[in-house]
């Protein structure tokens, strides 16, 4: 039979790995049909593997596939700073498995991802949540190639007292999905529930009774620092009236170039960003979109 394994191969500029937990980081396979050897040659056909997600191991190669398709857009957003001309990112570990109780979040210290398997909360998962996957991988990005001074810690979207430093580190994580997706929702979803779900460019929300684009203000909520991002992205559309329509790239150069001097924060990028050589023309622009957050 046919085993594939869930990593990348040695050759891959972009190192990814799956194992199933921090203590016995095990990796996770999907195998094929049994294969008749007894041929001259039985390897002259194609031979399928099937990882689905009712088997569960499908979640662990689409977590890879989510993370091997967000590496390759920031490659496209250099050049980076000298040796990582290429912005290829480092290694990362992604530790997930079926029934596991672990949550959500990136682990800084070890260069790791945490992602729900469905043993807590409520049987959620998090191995189809492609948003919230890309969001914990903004994290490790942020780290690896500009700086991320949060200090955790609880938080939620309607909180709009949230430390500076943290709002953007959470800022930035949703913006990422969106950016690398090229749509302007946020989906998590939950089984045989309702989830939790939000569309950044009217700041509706599948929760009712939570007004969140009343809340999503002022530098101190993550979803508002979301909002300035993607409306920098995203030009004039569905009403808006901003009429920026920046690249990817232009906003990532503006996160690669924050002084090594300063905590990372919305503020540390509008003051990066004023004086970039590619979007200080675009201030008073951005003023407005500040404005209207």
């Amino acid at each position: 039979y046919l085993r594939v394994l869930s990593l990348t191969d040695p050759a891959h500029n972009t190192q990814v790995k799956i194992q199933n937990n921090a203590s016995e980081e095990l990796l996770l396979s999907s195998v094929s049909a049994s294969i008749d050897d007894s041929a001259s040659n039985p390897f002259t056909a194609v031979q399928n593997v099937l990882a689905t997600s009712a088997a569960r191991i499908g979640g662990a190669f689409n977590i890879l596939d989510v993370i091997l398709d967000t590496s390759a857009f920031i490659q496209t957003a250099g050049p980076c700073p000298s040796p990582n001309v290429g912005c290829i990112p480092p290694k990362v570990t992604v530790y997930w498995e079926p029934g596991s109780k672990e949550g959500t979040f990136f682990n800084d210290g070890i260069d790791a991802i945490s992602i729900l398997g469905g043993g807590g909360f409520g049987g959620d998962t998090d191995e189809y949540d492609d948003v919230v996957i890309i969001h914990e991988y903004g994290h490790f990005i942020l780290s690896k190639f500009s700086r991320d001074d949060s200090p955790g810690g609880d938080h939620n979207l309607f909180d709009n007292g949230q430390d500076i430093r943290l709002s953007w580190s959470e800022g930035w994580g949703n913006f990422l999905p969106f950016a690398v997706l090229n749509s302007p929702l946020y989906v998590d979803t939950i089984p045989g529930g309702v989830g939790i779900s939000f569309n950044i460019e009217d700041y509706s929300t599948s929760q009712p009774g939570n007004p969140l684009s009343a809340s999503a203000i002022y530098t101190t909520n993550e979803i508002a620092v979301a909002g300035v991002l993607w409306d920098l992205l995203d030009g004039l559309d569905n009403g808006e009236s901003d009429s920026l329509d920046l690249t990817f790239t232009q906003i990532f150069q503006t996160v690669l170039n924050f002084p090594q001097t300063k905590p990372a924060t919305m503020e540390t990028f509008w003051t990066t960003f004023s004086v970039g050589a590619s979007t200080a023309v675009f201030n008073p622009e951005f003023q407005a979109i500040l404005l209207a957050r």
